[in-house]
């Protein structure tokens, strides 16, 4: 059995080149490229026991000899670096042999289940592939750069990408030596094994948006501890979403997205006491990019589904307004295109590469100065109470005023509701969870009562981004549709001010319980 700890990262073949010239690779490298081509068979049930476990058993063609290897996923580690198990053996033959997997309760597991004789082919892989051994720092690395396909009956699928796999030392000097890579080859990380790929051609793949899953902390972590967890439940959520938005599928993909986004610039403010301050500054620069780049495409989301839509339903016969919906709609494909790039270009990936690598190795922590107190390692509980206390004063000190606040005054009441709304979803393990529940649903109902004032502001934005792209092709039904609308915004802002108050008074009344 072997550990193996990568990172795979996808290029076009002319990036491939440069990767293999780079002067970096050349310096570090230790040996001859060694260039193979490799034929793997990948073998699974009707049913697709092994995929359903997170295995891969492949049958791999290396010259004369039949290597099988069982891929596992060793650790369900929220990182872009993935660590699996492999277990291989030498076959006499092409066929699988389950007996030779040197793990006991695996075999035992796989044998019971009957697995061994319900094995078929499922699709193979067909690439070139040049190793090189590298030795950068203190650390002995391979890089793997493959091309080729995967072919199934159901059609084929390229392959560009190339291997970072530790072979000793530190796995942190695998995002090292991406980072300093990326400075002149582009690439993106690619989360997708060739085996998750092969399976995956023929099928119908539904993407869709992935929520923030809880970070379960203990009273008794660190807040370094939970920063680090939270942190990486904000890159997970970032990264599920990536292919949603690529794939300009289920529209909620950008919407989580960008919640991942900001739930991650809301931990950073939380916690920016235990923070290295560089390390903050350019953290807070990158992701107030990146939640730029996306919001576009989320605004025409909200304008189109949330106003046009429903408008539509009511005024089924408003003049002008299927004009509107698409110019809209063109506009919105642009800004999907525009958010795309965003997460295609190398910013994305080192904004990516840096935070990952800060979390594996802790470089992201500010270290206090001798005699001074370290906040780092004390409970995160006395950290939660500190922040959850400034997030309630501030709420409450705006909102008290409410009636005499101007419509972007009112604005910030919706975000300070949401930063407390995050902060509270991140500390809410800590306490009893009716109270946390009750807490959040009525931040929740503040956040979409003064959410109409937003609309209004960027609806009104986006009509005049319709009238400069229409230009002179602009129609007066068209300049009738946009009154209409701006009618409805108003209508609907009055509407949920009144409903507003109610929930703030609830708001109001709920227990500030993180203080008992």
């Amino acid at each position: 059995m072997n550990d193996e700890i990568e990172l795979k990262l996808a290029l076009t073949p002319e990036d491939l080149k440069r990767l293999r010239r780079h002067p970096l690779i050349r310096s570090l490298a230790r040996g001859r490229a060694r260039t193979r081509k490799l034929v793997s068979v990948y073998y699974d049930t009707p049913d697709r026991t092994l995929q359903r476990q997170g295995m891969a058993l492949r049958v791999r063609h290396i010259g004369q000899k039949r290597v099988q290897t069982l891929k596992a996923v060793a650790e369900d580690a929220l990182r872009s670096l993935k660590h699996y198990r492999e277990f291989e053996a030498e076959l006499e033959g092409e066929q699988p042999d389950l007996a030779l997997i040197d793990d006991e309760d695996l075999q035992a597991r796989l044998l019971a289940d009957g697995v061994a004789d319900k094995l078929a082919p499922v699709f193979t892989t067909n690439f070139q592939r040049a190793s090189i051994p590298l030795r950068f720092a203190d650390s002995d690395l391979e890089l793997a750069l493959d091309q080729g396909e995967i072919v199934s009956g159901e059609g084929q699928v390229p392959i560009c990408e190339a291997e970072l796999e530790l072979v000793s030392g530190r796995s942190s000097r695998i995002y090292e030596l991406a980072l300093a890579l990326g400075e002149r080859v582009t690439f993106s990380l690619e989360r997708r094994t060739k085996a998750s790929r092969g399976y995956s051609l023929g099928e119908k793949v539904d993407l869709k948006a992935v929520k923030a899953q809880e970070a379960s902390l203990d009273p008794a972590m660190t807040a370094r501890a939970a920063f680090e967890l939270a942190a990486r439940s904000c890159l997970t959520q970032i990264c599920a979403n990536e292919p949603v938005v690529l794939a300009a599928g289920d529209i909620e993909g950008v919407h989580q997205l960008r919640v991942g986004v900001r739930r991650l610039r809301a931990v950073l403010a939380a916690f920016a006491p235990i923070v290295r301050p560089d390390a903050l500054d350019y953290l807070r620069l990158e992701l107030r990019w990146l939640q730029q780049c996306l919001g576009a495409a989320r605004e025409w989301d909200v304008f189109i589904d949330e106003t046009l839509q429903p408008l539509g339903k009511r005024c089924s016969d408003a003049t002008g307004l299927a004009e509107l919906s698409e110019a809209s709609k063109e506009l919105r494909r642009e800004a999907y295109r525009q958010a795309g790039e965003a997460l295609r270009s190398q910013r994305y990936t080192e904004l990516l590469l840096r935070l990952d690598l800060w979390l594996e190795d802790g470089g992201w922590a500010f270290e206090a100065p001798p005699g001074e107190p370290n906040l780092a390692v004390a409970p995160v509980g006395k950290l939660a109470r500190q922040i959850l206390d400034r997030r309630d004063r501030r709420l409450r000190k705006l909102s008290k005023k409410h009636d005499k606040l101007t419509e972007a005054e009112m604005h910030g009441i919706r975000l300070l509701a949401k930063k407390k709304r995050y902060c509270l979803e991140f500390f809410g393990s800590l306490y009893r969870r009716k109270l946390v529940r009750e807490s959040l649903e009525s931040l929740k109902a503040i956040q979409d009562k003064l959410g109409t004032y937003n609309d209004a502001v960027v609806g009104a934005e986006l009509l005049k981004q319709v009238a400069e792209a229409k230009g002179d092709e602009a129609t007066p039904e068209l300049a009738i549709a946009c009154a209409t609308v701006r009618g409805w915004h108003a209508a609907t802002m009055d509407h949920d001010i009144s409903d507003f108050r109610e929930a703030w008074t609830e708001y109001e009344a709920g227990p500030r319980f993180w203080r008992d």
